[in-house]
């Protein structure tokens, strides 16, 4: 019998696997349609605030879906322990036998998101300041050649999978979940801030929504960070939170008329 060869989730039992991952893929095709509803809205209304929150989500989902295939292909190969398809070690670059895992494609697409979602932000409250923005697009792009470089030539699958670890490796990992911690931060509090000056009770029941996105998403992080610390391997419930996130996002800033219709109800019968 040949020598077994280490590769990513084999310390997570299959049936766990096949769940996290299929979970998380379908996950990930919800915000990739919910993606394409914003667009079909940016296309009606050619908007900053449209164009910005559709590549948010299209992003964000996207980063969803393909960090899926890290596991998906982990549960096809788990049985393969001597001679696993190198697809398990991630994107083949077909240089020195170098691969980029999935999940670090993941993280990079996700970056994006939360730059995108930056400038959403502030095409639609007009806060925080230009320079602000600029700084957080500046120190997302050096995140994300520091996480090119950290996971096409730092991270070894087939040594670091022995202990587990991030591809992205704990610096990557701290400052990715702080940047994201800023942006939802942000996102709730500009939106709480309009609607306490907001009198159209359609347009203020829209911020609750957005508000609440922003406070999804931190739930998400505590979620994804209680789960690794404690290897619950529930990482499906961190991308659920985050698609409810999603859906917040869309109701709260399209405002469907069903959707303008209760509000103006629940307001009437009160």
């Amino acid at each position: 019998m040949g020598k077994e060869i280490p590769f990513p989730y084999r310390e997570v039992s299959k049936d766990l696997l096949l769940l996290n991952s299929v979970s998380q893929f379908l996950i990930g095709l919800i915000v990739l349609f919910i993606g394409t509803l914003f667009v079909k809205k940016y296309l009606e209304r050619r908007t900053q605030a449209l164009k910005w929150v559709s590549l948010t989500y299209l992003a964000f989902g996207f980063s969803v879906f393909i960090g899926s295939w890290q596991g998906l292909i982990a549960w096809w190969q788990y049985e393969n322990v001597t001679n696993p398809n190198p697809l398990v070690y991630g994107l083949p670059l077909f240089i020195d036998d170098l691969s980029w895992p999935f999940n670090a494609i993941a993280y990079v697409i996700n970056m994006f998101s939360l730059i995108f979602l930056m400038m959403f932000i502030r095409s639609v409250f007009e806060k925080p300041g230009r320079k602000f923005v600029h700084g957080y697009v500046v120190v997302g792009s050096l995140w994300i050649l520091y996480a090119l470089y950290q996971g096409i030539f730092v991270y070894i699958p087939e040594a670091r999978y022995k202990e587990g670890g991030s591809s992205m490796g704990i610096i990557g990992l701290i400052s990715f979940l702080l940047l994201g911690t800023l942006v939802h931060a942000l996102l709730a509090y500009h939106a709480y801030r309009a609607r306490q000056g907001e009198k159209d009770v359609v347009i203020r029941d829209g911020l609750t929504l957005i508000m609440l996105a922003g406070l999804t998403v931190l739930l998400a992080y505590v979620v994804f960070v209680v789960n690794g610390l404690f290897t619950l391997n529930l990482d499906f419930l961190a991308w659920l939170i985050g698609a409810i996130a999603v859906v917040f996002v869309y109701l709260g800033f399209t405002l469907p008329e069903w959707f303008r219709r209760w509000s103006r109800s629940r307001v009437s019968s009160d």
